[in-house]
């Protein structure tokens, strides 16, 4: 058998932050890149500009038969905006990267979709995102048989 001992301890000396207000001071992670990892972000970051563009853009947001949805929330770079009742929202003078967007759209009963797309500068960018409903799933009795129903279609057994 073999028997193998740790020892901790702690002496006042530790730097741990501010004892008197019961702070704890804790380093920020870091994180180790491998070789490819590096070599992979060094040729992404020469593809892709950071550059601004002042634009404006236009979004619409419709379900999968073409119906306006109201009340979408979409976000931008981290900013969260939301549609209005027939399912559009106009972003105006708004800076972001000339090279491209990423807009991610959900709301409540439907599955999240995002959408990348360029810009048009100093111009109008026209952008409609498509959501569809949340899959259901339902059980019945293999006996009796029952009905789902769901995006406009009915399966009956």
């Amino acid at each position: 058998m073999i028997v193998i001992l740790f020892q901790f301890s702690c002496s006042s000396d530790d730097d741990f932050g501010d004892k008197s207000n019961n702070v704890i001071s804790i380093p920020e992670p870091t994180f180790i890149l491998s070789e490819s990892q590096l070599e992979q972000n060094e040729r992404i970051e020469k593809l892709i500009s950071t550059k601004k563009v002042v634009t404006n853009i236009s979004f619409s947001t419709i379900d999968i038969e073409g119906n306006p949805l109201a009340n979408v929330s979409l976000s931008i770079g981290g900013v969260n905006y939301s549609t209005d009742d027939a399912g559009r929202f106009l972003l105006e003078n708004v800076s972001v990267n000339e090279d491209y967007v990423m807009v991610f759209a959900s709301k409540g009963g439907f599955e999240p979709n995002y959408k990348t797309f360029i810009p048009s500068q100093n111009g109008l960018s026209v952008v409609s995102i498509t959501l569809q409903e949340d899959i259901v799933e339902q059980s019945f009795s293999s006996t009796t048989g029952g009905m789902i129903k769901t995006a406009g279609v009915e399966l009956i057994f």
